[in-house]
Protein backbone atom coordinates (compact mmCIF):
# COMPACT_ATOMS: atom_id res chain seq x y z
CA UNK A 1 0.00 0.00 0.00
CA UNK A 2 1.15 3.49 -0.82
CA UNK A 3 0.13 6.39 1.37
CA UNK A 4 -0.66 9.62 -0.43
CA UNK A 5 -2.13 12.73 1.22
CA UNK A 6 -3.40 10.78 4.22
CA UNK A 7 -5.16 8.16 2.08
CA UNK A 8 -3.92 4.70 1.21
CA UNK A 9 -3.72 3.57 -2.40
CA UNK A 10 -3.08 0.04 -3.54
CA UNK A 11 -0.62 -0.73 -6.31
CA UNK A 12 0.41 -3.87 -8.15
CA UNK A 13 4.00 -5.07 -7.95
CA UNK A 14 5.54 -5.78 -11.33
CA UNK A 15 8.36 -8.26 -11.86
CA UNK A 16 9.86 -10.24 -9.00
CA UNK A 17 8.03 -9.95 -5.71
CA UNK A 18 11.22 -10.23 -3.70
CA UNK A 19 12.70 -7.09 -5.30
CA UNK A 20 14.51 -4.75 -2.94
CA UNK A 21 14.27 -1.63 -5.07
CA UNK A 22 11.41 -0.03 -6.96
CA UNK A 23 11.35 0.63 -10.67
CA UNK A 24 10.19 4.23 -10.35
CA UNK A 25 12.39 7.18 -11.22
CA UNK A 26 12.94 9.61 -8.34
CA UNK A 27 12.45 13.33 -8.94
CA UNK A 28 15.64 14.82 -10.37
CA UNK A 29 17.02 11.45 -11.43
CA UNK A 30 17.23 9.85 -14.85
CA UNK A 31 17.50 6.24 -13.70
CA UNK A 32 15.28 4.10 -11.51
CA UNK A 33 16.21 2.78 -8.06
CA UNK A 34 17.06 -0.68 -9.41
CA UNK A 35 19.62 0.69 -11.88
CA UNK A 36 21.23 2.96 -9.30
CA UNK A 37 21.42 0.17 -6.71
CA UNK A 38 22.85 -2.28 -9.25
CA UNK A 39 25.62 0.14 -10.15
CA UNK A 40 26.44 0.85 -6.50
CA UNK A 41 26.52 -2.88 -5.67
CA UNK A 42 28.85 -3.51 -8.63
CA UNK A 43 31.20 -0.75 -7.45
CA UNK A 44 31.26 -2.11 -3.88
CA UNK A 45 31.81 -5.69 -5.04
CA UNK A 46 34.75 -4.78 -7.26
CA UNK A 47 36.29 -2.00 -5.16
CA UNK A 48 39.43 -3.96 -4.27
CA UNK A 49 39.92 -5.62 -7.64
CA UNK A 50 42.96 -4.04 -9.34
CA UNK A 51 42.50 -5.96 -12.59
CA UNK A 52 39.15 -4.40 -13.55
CA UNK A 53 40.27 -0.79 -14.14
CA UNK A 54 43.32 -2.05 -16.06
CA UNK A 55 41.13 -4.27 -18.24
CA UNK A 56 38.67 -1.44 -18.79
CA UNK A 57 41.43 0.92 -19.94
CA UNK A 58 42.77 -1.52 -22.53
CA UNK A 59 39.28 -2.61 -23.61
CA UNK A 60 38.43 1.01 -24.43
CA UNK A 61 41.65 1.37 -26.43
CA UNK A 62 40.99 -1.77 -28.42
CA UNK A 63 37.32 -0.88 -29.00
CA UNK A 64 38.36 2.56 -30.29
CA UNK A 65 40.63 0.90 -32.83
CA UNK A 66 37.74 -1.26 -33.97
CA UNK A 67 35.55 1.83 -34.45
CA UNK A 68 38.13 3.47 -36.71
CA UNK A 69 38.61 0.17 -38.54
CA UNK A 70 42.27 -0.33 -37.57
CA UNK A 71 41.33 -3.73 -36.15
CA UNK A 72 38.73 -6.20 -37.40
CA UNK A 73 35.71 -7.03 -35.25
CA UNK A 74 36.58 -10.76 -35.28
CA UNK A 75 40.09 -10.03 -33.98
CA UNK A 76 38.58 -7.86 -31.25
CA UNK A 77 36.26 -10.67 -30.14
CA UNK A 78 39.20 -13.10 -29.91
CA UNK A 79 41.24 -10.55 -27.96
CA UNK A 80 38.33 -9.83 -25.63
CA UNK A 81 37.91 -13.52 -24.75
CA UNK A 82 41.63 -13.88 -24.02
CA UNK A 83 41.69 -10.61 -22.07
CA UNK A 84 38.76 -11.64 -19.87
CA UNK A 85 40.51 -14.93 -19.14
CA UNK A 86 43.72 -13.10 -18.18
CA UNK A 87 41.71 -10.56 -16.13
CA UNK A 88 40.12 -13.38 -14.15
CA UNK A 89 43.52 -15.01 -13.62
CA UNK A 90 44.83 -11.70 -12.28
CA UNK A 91 41.78 -11.28 -10.04
CA UNK A 92 42.28 -14.79 -8.67
CA UNK A 93 45.98 -14.12 -7.97
CA UNK A 94 47.31 -16.60 -10.54
CA UNK A 95 49.25 -13.82 -12.31
CA UNK A 96 50.40 -10.42 -11.06
CA UNK A 97 49.05 -7.10 -12.27
CA UNK A 98 52.41 -6.40 -13.91
CA UNK A 99 52.17 -9.66 -15.86
CA UNK A 100 48.62 -8.77 -16.84
CA UNK A 101 49.66 -5.31 -18.08
CA UNK A 102 52.61 -6.83 -19.95
CA UNK A 103 50.28 -9.29 -21.68
CA UNK A 104 47.83 -6.51 -22.58
CA UNK A 105 50.61 -4.36 -24.02
CA UNK A 106 51.97 -7.25 -26.09
CA UNK A 107 48.51 -8.17 -27.37
CA UNK A 108 48.09 -4.89 -29.29
CA UNK A 109 49.10 -5.21 -32.96
CA UNK A 110 51.40 -2.50 -34.34
CA UNK A 111 51.82 -0.91 -30.93
CA UNK A 112 55.06 0.90 -30.20
CA UNK A 113 56.15 0.46 -26.62
CA UNK A 114 56.96 3.52 -24.59
CA UNK A 115 60.57 3.75 -23.49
Amino acid sequence: MLRNNGAYHYFIMKGNYDTRYCSRIAPGEKRNCQDIAAQENYKQKNAGNEALPIYSKYYKRYAARVRVKQIKETDFKKWKYAAVTKRDECSDGKITTDEFIEWLESSFPNRKKKV
